[in-house]
C-alpha cells in the first residue's frame, strides 16, 4: 500500500470520530401539565396500593358464604379387656345464612370502598402533580424575572461606574448601585435555588431524570367569572359530598351497619356441626353401625344482645364521624370559595390597573430610547424601569395566588374546577 494512501487509512476513523462527538444533543421539549400529568398516573407506584386493595375485597367476597372443608375424623379405642373399637366420621360445619348473608352485604361494600379509595389515590396524584408543576413554572417565570432586573441593574452599575470616573456622580450614589446589584445577585441565586428544588420534585414525581431539566411550557389558569356568583352550597350538595374521603367514610359506616346484622345473625339457633360415619368394634363379637351426629350453638350468654349494642355503637360512632366530616368539608368550601372568588377579583384588578400603567411606562421609555438625545436622567429612566419591574412582581404573586386557591378549591371538589365548570 502506497504511503499516502496508508495514511488517509488512518485518518478516516479519526474524522468519523470527530464528527461523531460534535454531534449535537437532541433538543429536549418542552414539559407540559397534561404530560406530567400522564406520566404520573402512568406511573404505577402511586396506585399499586389501591389496585391490589380492590383484588383483595373482591376475593373477599368470594370467600362469604363458601362452604367450608370437611373434617376428616378416625378413632381408633383398644381397652385392657380386649375389646378394640374404630370409628371413621366426616365432620362439617355449615355456614351460618344469616351471617353469610350480611357478610356479603359487607363485601360489596368493601369493594366499592377500595374503588372509591383507588380513584383517591388517582386524585390525589393529579393534584399533587398540578402544585408541583404550577410551583415550578411560577419558579421558572420567577427566576427569569428576576435575572432580568440583574441585567437592568448590571446596567446601571455600568454606567454610574463610569458617570464617578468622570466625576460626574458621588462615591456614596455609586455605593447605593452596588449595594444594589449585590442585593439583585443574591435575590438570582435564591430564584435559581428555588428553581432548582421545584424542578428537581416534579421531575422525581414523574419519574424523569433530573438532568438536563426541560423548559416547563404553559401558564397561570385565567380568572372564570363563575364563580363570582356561585353558591357555597350549591357546591357543596352537587360535587363536594362525593369527595373520595368523604364517600369512603360513608361506606365505611354502611359497612359497620352491616356488622349489626352480623351479630344478631350469629345470636340464631343454628348447627355447629353436622357429622356421619361408620363405626366398628368387636369383642367376642362383631358390631358395625352407622352413627349421625348433630350440634346446635345456642347463645346461651348473650341473650341480652351485647355482641348487637356493640356493633349499633361502632355504626353510630362511624356515622357521626360522618356528619362531622360532612360538615367539616362544607366549612373548607365556604372559606376556600371566597380565598378563590377574592383572589380572582384581585388578580383582574392588578392586570387592569397596571396594564395602563405599564403601557405608558413603556412608552415613555421607548421614545427616550429612540430620541436623538435622552430626554430623561439615568435615576429617572432606572426608577422607571424599576416600577415595570415592581408590576410585573405583582402580577406574578397574584397569578400564583389565584392558582393557589384554584388548587385549594380542586382539593376540596375533589375533582378538576374545569370539569365542576363544564357541568
Amino acid at each position: 500500500m502506497r504511503p499516502w494512501l496508508l495514511f488517509f487509512v488512518l485518518l478516516a476513523p479519526v474524522q468519523a470520530s470527530r464528527g461523531q462527538g460534535q454531534e449535537k444533543p437532541a433538543k429536549q421539549e418542552p414539559l407540559t401539565e397534561e404530560r406530567a400529568l400522564s406520566l404520573a398516573l402512568g406511573n404505577r407506584i402511586n396506585t399499586a396500593a389501591g389496585v391490589a386493595q380492590v383484588r383483595a375485597a373482591e376475593a373477599r367476597l368470594k370467600e362469604k358464604g363458601r362452604i367450608p372443608d370437611p373434617e376428616l375424623r378416625l378413632t381408633h379405642e383398644k381397652q385392657w379387656t380386649g375389646e378394640t373399637g374404630k370409628e371413621y366420621a366426616i365432620r362439617f360445619n355449615p355456614p351460618n345464612p344469616w351471617v353469610v348473608r350480611a357478610q356479603k352485604v359487607e363485601g360489596g361494600l368493601a369493594i366499592n370502598l377500595a374503588h372509591v379509595q383507588l380513584e383517591g389515590m388517582r386524585w390525589t396524584t393529579t393534584l399533587e402533580t398540578r402544585r408541583l408543576f404550577h410551583g415550578a413554572l411560577h419558579a421558572q417565570a420567577t427566576l427569569a424575572h428576576v435575572k432580568n432586573w440583574q441585567a437592568v441593574v448590571e446596567e446601571k452599575k455600568t454606567l454610574y461606574e463610569m458617570l464617578l470616573d468622570r466625576g460626574q456622580v458621588t462615591l456614596p450614589t455609586v455605593l447605593e448601585v452596588r449595594l444594589e446589584f449585590l442585593e439583585a445577585s443574591e435575590r438570582t441565586k435564591n430564584a435559581r435555588r428555588t428553581h432548582e428544588n421545584a424542578m428537581n420534585r416534579l421531575l422525581a414525581w414523574t419519574g424523569l431524570p433530573t438532568s438536563p431539566k426541560p423548559a416547563l411550557k404553559g401558564e397561570t389558569e385565567a380568572p372564570v367569572d363563575q364563580f363570582h356568583g356561585i353558591e357555597a352550597e350549591t357546591l357543596f350538595l352537587k360535587f363536594a359530598v362525593n369527595h373520595p374521603v368523604l364517600s369512603a367514610m360513608e361506606l365505611q359506616a354502611e359497612m359497620a351497619k352491616t356488622r349489626i346484622d352480623q351479630a344478631a345473625g350469629a345470636n340464631r339457633l343454628w348447627f355447629n356441626f353436622l357429622q356421619g360415619g361408620f363405626s366398628e368394634s368387636s369383642n367376642w363379637w362383631e358390631d358395625e353401625d352407622w352413627r349421625f351426629r348433630v350440634g346446635i350453638r345456642v347463645p346461651l350468654f348473650d341473650r341480652g344482645g351485647v355482641t348487637v349494642e356493640a356493633a349499633k355503637a361502632d355504626h353510630e360512632a362511624l356515622a357521626a364521624q360522618v356528619e362531622l366530616l360532612r360538615q367539616q368539608v362544607r366549612v373548607n368550601l365556604t372559606a376556600t370559595l371566597g380565598n378563590l372568588q377574592d383572589a380572582g377579583r384581585n388578580l383582574q384588578e392588578t392586570s387592569t390597573i397596571t396594564a395602563n400603567i405599564a403601557e405608558e411606562v413603556r412608552k415613555t421609555l421607548a421614545e427616550d430610547k429612540n430620541a436623538p438625545e435622552p430626554m430623561l436622567s439615568p435615576e429617572t429612566r432606572f426608577k422607571l424601569r424599576q416600577g415595570l419591574h415592581r408590576i410585573d412582581t405583582a402580577t406574578l404573586e397574584a397569578r400564583q395566588r389565584y392558582q393557589g386557591a384554584i388548587l385549594d378549591m380542586e382539593a376540596v371538589l375533589g375533582r378538576r374546577l374545569q370539569v365542576v365548570l363544564t357541568e
